[in-house]
């Protein structure tokens, strides 16, 4: 499938940006969270229109992707989005430090969900990194912890966004987790070359206990992100690259 120059390919993205984003967030703020996967796939569709000469991609999938990290509420995320957009392509990584309850949810929904699941890991092994770290990194040894984080979360996101090159990226990060994520927006651009969209973004923990209790979807009740010690903590992947 032929593709235009990349540098042609983010100056359409751009100006995809400009026109697009401040309007989408206007619009998108009230909406359900199905509204806004729907933007995104039509958005996804329009950018794909411009990454090619022809448009038979149209028959295929658009460029779009989104992630999970297998938490407490993965399964609503990827429950909403895999019913309107089947065979999308759902990026775990998986750090190797998950605990036992999340691999079993994890198994239980890529089965129950027929999820086109694309599993990035470290190229270290979680023994091997523990060895050369003493451990996980206390938050508290910023050098360290940075560090780890880069070899456990970010190096594998990136490796996923080289290889399957989407141009939206779905992700189930809420406004309310966070101080950093209520200074953001439902829609916003990445300077990895993504429009980031986040369906669930002003959803509260209410509303996806609702949701999860309404199509009895499973929970990982164990869960920890050794890249963010706590949830009130960024993981790195959000504020890795931030808007442009």
């Amino acid at each position: 499938m032929p593709q235009l120059p990349r540098v042609q390919t983010d100056s359409l993205l751009q100006g995809f940006v400009a026109r697009s984003l401040p309007t989408a967030n206007r619009h998108l703020r009230d909406a359900e969270p199905s509204t806004i996967i729907n933007w995104s796939i039509d958005a996804a569709r329009a950018l794909s229109d411009s990454r090619v000469k022809s448009a038979e991609t149209l028959a295929n999938l658009p460029p779009i992707m989104m992630t999970t990290s297998m938490g407490v509420n993965a399964a609503v995320m990827l429950h909403a989005v895999t019913t309107r957009l089947p065979g999308i392509p759902v990026v775990w990584v998986d750090t190797g430090f998950n605990l036992a309850d999340t691999y079993r949810v994890a198994h239980q929904l890529e089965r129950d969900l027929n999820l086109n699941l694309k599993v990035y890991s470290p190229r270290m092994t979680p023994e091997r990194i523990r060895t050369l770290m003493g451990g996980v990194p206390l938050a508290e040894d910023e050098q360290q912890h940075r560090r780890f984080t880069e070899l456990v979360k970010l190096e594998p996101f990136n490796r996923a966004v080289d290889e399957l090159q989407p141009r939206v990226w779905l992700t189930g990060i809420r406004r309310e987790e966070t101080a950093y994520r209520r200074g953001l927006e439902c829609v916003t651009y990445d300077s990895r070359g993504l429009i980031k969209v986040a369906p669930f973004f002003h959803a509260t923990e209410a509303d996806l206990e609702a949701y999860r209790r309404r199509y009895s979807l499973p929970t990982t009740r164990h869960y920890f992100d050794p890249t963010k010690v706590d949830a009130s903590r960024e993981c790195g992947l959000h504020t890795a690259s931030s808007a442009a």
